[in-house]
C-alpha cells in the first residue's frame, strides 16, 4: 500500500546516503548459508544523525495516522539498497529473517534502471513503480525484487518493531 511520495530532490538525498557504511548483502548472506543465486545486492546502513534526521522525521509523519504512538523518527538505523545488473532477492519474507519486524516501510528512489520489480504475493501486487513511492507492508508479506536487467535501482527499507511503533506487548 503506497503511502506518500519523496519529491526527486528529497530521492536525490537518500540516494547520496548510500555512501554509509556499505557492504555487498552476498557477502554476509553467505555466512548464514544463503547462496548468491539467491540474493545479491549492496546495502548501506544509514544512521539515524543530523543528516538524516529528515527522512526519519518523514517516515515517521507517514505513519501517524496508522500508529499514533510511533517513535519511528527516534530510530538508529534504516537501509539503503542498490541493485546493479544481475542483481536480485528471490521471494521471501522478511519476518522469517527477524522474528522482531513487525512492518517494512520503503520505496524506490530513481527509475533509470529496467527489471528489479518489487512484486508482492497473496494477494499479487506491484509496488514503488515510481520514484518517490513509499510502501508500507506487514514483515509476514511474501514478496521479491525480481532481477535488474540494466541500470542501477536503488531503494531504501526501514524494519520496524512494535517497539518502535508504539504497540504494547501482549502476553500469550
Amino acid at each position: 500500500m503506497s503511502l506518500s511520495m519523496l519529491t526527486k530532490k528529497e530521492c536525490k538525498k537518500v540516494i547520496g546516503y548510500h555512501s554509509y557504511d556499505q557492504v555487498n548483502i552476498h557477502d554476509y548472506a553467505y555466512r548464514q548459508g544463503i547462496h548468491k543465486k539467491r540474493i545479491d545486492y549492496n546495502v548501506a546502513v544509514v544512521p539515524r544523525d543530523k543528516e538524516t534526521q529528515w527522512f526519519f522525521d518523514k517516515v515517521h509523519e507517514r505513519l501517524l495516522p496508522d500508529y499514533p504512538n510511533s517513535r519511528v523518527n527516534k530510530m538508529d538505523i534504516f537501509y539503503n539498497f542498490e541493485y546493479y545488473p544481475g542483481m536480485k532477492f528471490t521471494r521471501h519474507i522478511d519476518k522469517r529473517r527477524d522474528c522482531s519486524w513487525h512492518l517494512v516501510v520503503g520505496g524506490i528512489l530513481n527509475e533509470d534502471f529496467e527489471g528489479g520489480r518489487l512484486l508482492l504475493y497473496d494477494p499479487d501486487s506491484e509496488e514503488a513503480t515510481k520514484a518517490g513511492d513509499i510502501y508500507v507492508m506487514p514483515a509476514t508479506q511474501e514478496h521479491e525484487v525480481t532481477e535488474v536487467t540494466s541500470g542501477i535501482r536503488y531503494s531504501f527499507v526501514f524494519f520496524i518493531s512494535k517497539k518502535w511503533l508504539g504497540i504494547p506487548k501482549t502476553i500469550l
